[in-house]
């Protein structure tokens, strides 16, 4: 994912909005509710990347260029959140060359670097 992207993903959660995704492919599918982004952190330790999509029908679904910082508390409560609700993800084949990101706190937000 890049910058811009990234930024769009993380301002689209940054408001604790109610995200719809599909979770069947129907019209009448349910709908994900993922907890708002949380990035304030002391040390790297505290940070975390999900490479789960957050926004739009493949929310919750993985993407090797979807990248995420954030708390793990936040990543963890993410992930959890997604794997109960299990959506219907298609096969994904990795078109875009994905570097080692690792989670790292920088200036008070947690960040993914590489």
């Amino acid at each position: 994912m890049g910058q811009a992207s990234a930024l769009i993903a993380i301002a689209c959660v940054a408001t604790g909005v109610t995200l719809s995704a599909s979770l069947t492919g129907s019209a009448d599918a349910g709908t994900i509710v993922l907890p708002k982004i949380e990035t304030a952190c002391s040390t790297d330790a505290e940070c975390a990347v999900t490479s789960l999509d957050l926004v739009g029908p493949t929310a919750c679904c993985f993407r090797c260029c979807s990248i995420t910082p954030g708390t793990k508390r936040w990543v963890n409560e993410v992930e959890a959140t997604c794997a109960k609700a299990a959506p219907t993800c298609a096969p994904t084949a990795c078109g875009c060359p994905m570097p080692p990101y690792k989670p790292k706190c920088t200036a008070g937000k947690c960040v993914a670097s590489y």
